[in-house]
């Protein structure tokens, strides 16, 4: 089979292909079988072709449920920030807030929210005594001063 390739005569493109597939795969971690026939190589590639194919919907779909579980929390952080926009530009609509202010105002709502992943430090620290936000805030901000 290889004699071909070796020699520079034409070859077919589906042999080409085969031998090709065949060899990369050798390459890989996939140690295909020994082979004779040509048939025998397709069937091989395309049993390789249809395991990559249920490993990759496989490893595609516990992706999917990981990236669901992580960005629940992100999901509802940026549903949110879209909520508290909204009321903030009705808000400044409603008090006839001149267009180039709210368009500051929503500007720094918008980087604010990409700045902190919407977390808001204020809120957070709220629910907490005194003695252990003033710990929180010494060992955030104690060395800047």
């Amino acid at each position: 089979m290889d004699n071909d390739i070796l020699n520079m005569t034409f070859v077919p493109w589906d042999r080409q292909f085969i031998i090709s597939f065949g060899a990369a795969q050798g390459a890989l971690i996939f140690h295909p079988r020994e082979v004779e026939t040509r048939t025998e190589l397709a069937y091989s590639v395309i049993e390789t072709l249809m395991v990559a194919v249920v490993y990759g919907a496989l490893f595609a779909n516990l992706h999917s449920v990981v990236k669901l579980m992580i960005s629940k929390e992100e999901f509802k952080a940026a549903k949110l920030a879209a909520l508290k926009a909204k009321r903030m530009k009705e808000f400044m609509i409603k008090q006839q807030f001149p267009p180039e202010l709210q368009e500051k105002i929503m500007s720094h709502q918008h980087f604010y929210f990409l700045k902190h992943h919407g977390v808001d430090e204020n809120r957070l620290l709220l629910d907490l005594p005194g003695v252990l936000q003033q710990s929180i805030l010494d060992s955030l901000y104690l060395e800047m001063i």
